[in-house]
């Protein structure tokens, strides 16, 4: 089977979206019976998941993402012509679409029922209760504009979550949704962690106000109170920057959290390696891949019930739930895990990330839904 994705775009500020499109698109390669090609729209490649150490392609694998342009030299394995693009639509037999409030969206799935090709379509949270709230008039008509085409066109919604798949039936009724999850690389725990007479806490997020960094900051405070010395890293850019450095020196704990700005490929495995506790005390997470990224280097997370990954792996004693984003709460989380079997902790870790991560096993939901979509073509 042969199939066409498109996302918005590659760059590493997109966070989640960009790099589970860029993922799984290796993932899907690497399924017997799949070949499977990425369009991105906009962007640098300067600034995207393309330059990651990580994302250096493998050999005897299929082209790179590439960029859609009007025009493209036959040359350029970075870009593709439009032209180009509607000649793979017409010779694939499955286009998977990544987002949903987006100009391009309705153009690539006009093409695609004209075509007659079947559309799997990850909306990446877009459908969610919370993020439909806002903006919702320009929302509320895209949707009254395009749902005739969406019903017409896409086959299923590919979602995070259980949760996501509620709360998009409520938005598109009529369009099934699969939970596929999202995948995240196993990189496993490091062979021996310093010993530290303080307990490390990770968050490494966008700074959002939604992210509740905030939260993670007055805990630290709480655990100090508590007599339990505690350091913060927080590692991320964005726009609450300046309200949580302002939080923290009014709440004197510049000696115990750390601003550490964005991290990516060495310099991100080296913050998780130095972290006892990961936390993301969210008010809303569709998802969450970077609680997949912890578990999967093998750190234990205390992470709000609003926080989707952190739920689907809830059963994992390497994995605590706060049912609202609360300091004192988080703080009571932190002191369990650390009266804990650390060396424990880290197996139980990477093995729900495994069981519920890994991409082979993402690829897996990923090649079912696809199936169905096509009338089983892979093969």
């Amino acid at each position: 089977m042969h199939v066409l994705q498109f996302c918005d775009t590659l760059a590493t500020s997109n966070g989640g979206p960009a790099r589970n499109a860029f993922e799984l698109n290796r993932a899907l390669n690497a399924s017997t019976g799949l070949q499977v090609d990425l369009v991105w729209i906009r962007g640098d490649r300067q600034a995207s998941v393309l330059e990651l150490p990580s994302a250096q392609r493998p050999r005897n694998t299929r082209p790179g993402p590439r960029q859609l342009k009007w025009r493209a030299r036959p040359g350029d394995a970075d870009l593709v012509s439009f032209g180009s693009v509607v000649r793979a639509l017409r010779q694939n037999d499955a286009v998977i679409v990544h987002g949903f409030y987006l100009p391009w969206v309705p153009f690539v799935l006009a093409a695609a029922f004209i075509l007659r090709k079947p559309v799997v379509l990850m909306p990446h949270g877009a459908l969610t209760s919370y993020e439909t709230s806002k903006k919702s008039a320009k929302k509320a008509w895209f949707r009254r504009v395009f749902r005739p085409l969406v019903r017409r066109t896409v086959r299923a919604l590919a979602v995070g979550s259980s949760r996501e798949a509620e709360e998009a039936a409520v938005v598109l009724p009529g369009v099934a949704a699969a939970v596929c999850g999202v995948g995240t690389s196993m990189v496993g725990a490091p062979v021996s962690r310093d010993v530290t007479t303080h307990l490390r806490l990770l968050t490494l997020c966008r700074l959002a106000k939604k992210k509740r960094i905030d939260v993670a900051i007055l805990a630290v405070g709480k655990l100090r109170s508590m007599g339990i010395e505690a350091r913060l890293v927080i590692a991320g850019a964005g726009d609450e920057l300046v309200n949580l450095k302002r939080l923290t020196r009014n709440n004197s704990l510049e000696d115990s959290v750390r601003f550490v700005g964005e991290v990516t490929g060495q310099a991100k495995r080296k913050v998780f390696e130095g972290a006892d506790v990961f936390l993301l005390p969210s008010e809303d997470e569709n998802f969450g891949i970077v609680v997949a990224e912890a578990l999967a280097n093998g750190v234990p997370v205390v992470a709000s019930e609003h926080v989707q990954a952190a739920s689907i792996a809830a059963y994992s004693p390497a994995v605590k739930l706060a049912t609202s984003p609360d300091p004192d709460m988080v703080a009571r989380l932190v002191e369990e895990f650390a009266t804990e079997e650390q060396s424990a902790l880290r197996e139980a870790a990477l093995e729900v990330a495994a069981a519920e991560f890994g991409w082979e096993r993402v690829a897996q939901r990923w090649v079912a839904v696809l199936r169905e979509a096509t009338g089983d073509r892979i093969g």
